[in-house]
């Protein structure tokens, strides 16, 4: 059985940390916080658990994570992203972005987007880990139907992520993250912040 991957937890983690900063008690962000802390302290757990415990928490830890998504695609409000791998592409008609340390609430971290649509997920990232792009399917966890990621731990420590006030643009070579292959595939993406 599949469950979460340690980059699709890193993304929605990073993410929530991002979001709670622009956040108050009563809205979704404040939601994905728990739920992210929730899953992480689960995470920790699982060294000890059997392999039904293991397997009962992913499943636990699929249905957060989908109720987790489903409030950050509401709080897309305005902006719009686009993300092209191979002959493939992506179009979201909303994006969540923190710009600066203040607004993400991470330290080293410069900038972070997500958008999200028809259940995959864009996220960009400039932090200390360097330049991240990823897109993953955030429905379906044991068959994923996309799972791509540019830069981050997998990168070579490039900086290929253009920022220009609210706009943000760039080219890579993108790794699908699910077959285990290390080729990678030419990509472009481009959005703007509300």
């Amino acid at each position: 059985m599949r469950t979460l991957t340690r980059t699709g937890l890193l993304t929605l983690t990073a993410l929530a940390l991002g979001l709670t900063a622009c956040g108050s008690d009563d809205d979704p962000a404040t939601e994905v916080e728990e739920a992210v802390s929730s899953m992480a302290s689960a995470a920790e757990d699982a060294s000890s658990m059997t392999v039904e415990e293991a397997e009962d928490m992913a499943s636990d830890m699929a249905g957060d994570i989908s109720e987790m998504a489903s409030n950050l695609e509401e709080m897309q409000d305005g902006g719009s992203a686009s993300i092209t791998i191979g002959d493939e592409t992506w179009e979201f008609d909303g994006a969540l972005c923190a710009i600066g340390e203040e607004e993400t609430g991470q330290e080293g971290a410069e900038f972070v987007l997500s958008a999200i649509g028809d259940g995959v997920q864009l996220y960009i990232s400039i932090d200390e880990y360097g330049h991240t792009v990823s897109l993953n399917d955030i429905e379906n966890f044991e068959d994923p139907s996309v799972s791509y990621e540019a830069g981050g731990l997998l990168g070579d420590g490039a900086e290929f992520i253009v920022l220009d006030g609210k706009n943000v643009s760039g080219e890579a070579g993108f790794m699908d993250t699910e077959s285990g292959s290390m080729d990678t595939v030419d990509g472009s993406f481009e959005a703007t912040c509300p």
